[in-house]
């Protein structure tokens, strides 16, 4: 476990995959690998995990390795108040769409550790976010870095450069926009 070490804090830290697949229909994604239905683990199981993590290797940091993973509000907030109150002094980061982040998920997920979120925002142009099937668009991608200017918890945003009907003018307006 010691070669696994966060570039950020310098600590050790693990991957846990709290869900699997994905309902959406995007056009570049590896949807197939864990299919079209969206299933979770429990708070209680993924937190039991965390503090075998914690007890046995010493482990306080965790990636959330999960493409939907703020997808069930209730779900999210379930897990972090199962962090909470086992009082896990614990830091974390997770994937997320821009169509699934409100106040109240932000509010629970920094309490319980939360330090980045990432999301996929792909392109500012409307006809090839039309074309990738996502269901995002500009609009969804400000109102989330609005979102999250007011929380605590850093944002990154992936953009993918060279999708269908990408031309130099749409990859330059997207880098403008990001």
């Amino acid at each position: 476990n010691s070669l696994y070490i966060d570039t950020l804090s310098g600590k050790r830290f693990t991957i846990i995959r709290n869900s699997r697949g994905c309902p959406g229909r995007c056009i570049f994604c590896v949807g197939f690998y864990y299919g079209k239905k969206w299933r979770t683990r429990s708070a209680s199981n993924i937190v039991g995990e965390i503090e075998e993590c914690i007890t046995e290797f010493g482990i306080t940091d965790f990636l959330f390795n999960a493409d939907l993973f703020t997808k069930d509000k209730n779900e999210v907030i379930s897990l972090c108040k199962e962090i909470i109150n086992r009082k896990l002094d614990i830091t974390w980061l997770c994937n997320s769409r821009v169509d699934y982040i409100d106040e109240e998920r932000l509010y629970w997920m920094e309490r319980a550790g939360c330090q980045i979120i990432s999301f996929g925002m792909e392109s500012s142009s409307k006809e090839i976010q039309r074309t990738i099937k996502k269901g995002i668009n500009s609009e969804k991608i400000i109102s989330a870095a609005n979102l999250m200017k007011k929380s605590r918890i850093e944002s990154l945003g992936y953009f993918i450069y060279g999708l269908p009907g990408e031309t130099k003018v749409s990859a330059e307006a997207t880098t403008r926009f990001a």
